[in-house]
């Protein structure tokens, strides 16, 4: 088989969070339902998980059907005034171009209340201190489906995942929370997660391409979820296996006070309490 050539974005992408050339990657879209108030919106962070080959064929095929448009957004209305890109862009995505799409929801509101609760191992703080705004949250509920799929599949099991974030407003919290995985006292989570790397990508931006088909997902994914019916572009994206799973409160609460053990032991740096 020919070697694949990669374009120069693509390339230095994977060669950064794919540092000894193997891997899977996941590329993950936050959409927030801005439709509602902000406190009771819905939240999801959609993506599709796919091999580097994958990766670098779809980002070509999303900008030949693209074309002239820059990049395709759901939130601009471009499925409005681009149908028959969005048609092709949805076309785009079968069992033979990804692996899978994976998503996680949760209500904004379910989540605020729930992390502003303190306990005694918090230290007087309240729990979204330590765990972050609910994006963190549902980064890592992304991962925790990722790596769970992964641990059930007999073709995959072994594989690490590079973790490509779209650029967002709550990114920094996130960073530097998932950054802690390098460190060695959270070496067992970082092999539960799966994880060799994460980054952040521009969605609009030269390697932002294969973000709008996530985007894609994510807006079709809420809508169901808001109108309780699937669009026919989201019945054709089911084609291909698609897992997604609704973090409510039982779920939220039992996975923060579920993490509270490491914070027992170390500070938000990732460093050890010295005995008092």
């Amino acid at each position: 088989m020919p070697t694949r050539v990669y374009s120069q974005p693509v390339r230095c992408l994977l060669s950064s969070v794919l540092p000894k050339g193997r891997g899977l990657v996941l590329m993950l879209k936050l959409y927030a339902d801005e439709s509602v108030d902000n406190d009771t919106s819905l939240m999801n962070v959609s993506g599709y998980l796919m091999t580097e080959d994958q990766f670098a064929a779809l980002d070509d095929a999303v900008r030949i059907a693209r074309g002239d448009l820059l990049y395709f957004h759901m939130k601009e209305s471009h499925h409005l005034k681009y149908p028959d890109i969005y048609q092709k862009l949805v076309g785009l995505i079968r069992p033979e171009t990804v692996i899978c799409g994976l998503s996680v929801y949760l209500y904004l509101n379910d989540y605020k209340t729930l992390s502003a609760a303190k306990s005694e191992y918090t230290r007087g703080q309240s729990l979204a201190y330590w765990f972050g705004g609910a994006y963190t949250y549902a980064t890592g509920a992304m991962m925790a489906l990722c790596s769970g799929w992964l641990d059930e599949s007999d073709l995959y099991r072994d594989e690490q995942v590079a973790y490509i974030f779209e650029n967002n407003p709550h990114q920094g919290n996130a960073d530097t929370f998932w950054g802690l995985l390098d460190k060695p006292q959270f070496a067992d989570r970082k092999q539960q997660n799966h994880y060799i790397s994460h980054t952040f990508v521009d969605g609009k931006g030269p390697l932002g391409s294969v973000l709008q088909v996530c985007d894609i997902l994510a807006w079709n994914l809420n809508k169901m979820q808001r109108e309780k019916q699937k669009t026919p572009e989201l019945n054709r994206l089911f084609l291909t296996p698609t897992f997604w799973f609704h973090h409510g409160p039982k779920e939220i609460s039992k996975t923060l006070h579920g993490a509270l053990d490491y914070w027992e032991k170390f500070d938000k740096k990732g460093k050890p309490y010295q005995p008092s």
